[in-house]
């Protein structure tokens, strides 16, 4: 077997697969740390449309990346929507179900952003 062969039975054994959206939140966060801003904003928009309205990873947390995204990208008022979106999310997450929340990074973006126009 191959390396990616072992990884990816590992992977099955230790970790539950992730749902359809939280596979686009991890293609994002891969292009992110690639710095495919573009590629990485396509797959957090895929995921806020598909990620559930529950707290931990929701919409709010795709919502949140795709203004990460947008704000490399340079178009500051489009990541200031995503960020508004994200900051309404109460619920919302970041990192696992349990992570920190979206909703007060959102905001901290929103002021930060709100401030250098």
């Amino acid at each position: 077997k191959t390396l990616a062969a072992n990884i990816d039975q590992a992977i099955v054994i230790v970790a539950p697969k992730p749902s359809f959206s939280e596979s686009f939140l991890n293609l994002g966060l891969v292009a992110l740390g690639l710095h495919d801003y573009s590629g990485a904003h396509d797959a957090f928009i895929k995921a806020k449309n598909e990620l559930p309205t529950t707290p931990g990873l929701s919409r709010g947390t795709g919502a949140f990346y795709a203004g990460v995204a947008l704000e490399h990208l340079g178009y500051s008022k489009e990541a200031l929507d995503e960020y508004t979106q994200a900051s309404q999310d109460a619920g919302a997450t970041l990192l696992s179900q349990d992570g920190p929340k979206v909703q007060d990074i959102a905001k901290r973006r929103i002021a930060a952003l709100s401030g250098a126009r």
